[in-house]
């Protein structure tokens, strides 16, 4: 749905139902930059994420509508969810694993340690 007024302005929008942007202060309009790439360009987007790189697909769509890095990973990531197209994950998990082998490699050396004594 197209906004009627300006979040940044204030101004109506009532007059340009397809502007990408507020023609009073330039803001970016969300929701018709996002309409404008679904519509549009979705294949060029959904080509990079078929093929696995994400951040190119994030950077096509910034470049596309104007807005900011973190509304274009989550309208990326919902674009790749409505496609069923799997997305990296944040990377959390390798430090929770290489977090637990250091807790073990201490652990053991501690074991070692005390059973063979000073």
């Amino acid at each position: 749905m197209t906004p009627t007024f300006c979040s940044q302005c204030g101004q109506s929008l009532k007059d340009h139902p397809l502007a990408r942007f507020c023609p009073h202060c330039g803001q970016v309009l969300a929701s018709t930059a996002k309409k404008a790439v679904r519509h549009g360009s979705d294949s060029d987007v959904l080509s990079h994420l078929q093929n696995g790189k994400f951040i190119q697909a994030v950077k096509l769509y910034r470049e596309q509508t104007g807005v900011d890095l973190k509304t274009a990973k989550q309208e990326v990531e919902d674009l790749a969810r409505e496609y069923q197209i799997q997305v990296p994950s944040s990377g959390r998990g390798c430090i929770i694993v290489a977090a637990i082998l250091v807790a073990l490699i201490g652990l053991l050396a501690a074991l070692l340690i005390q059973t063979t004594g000073p």
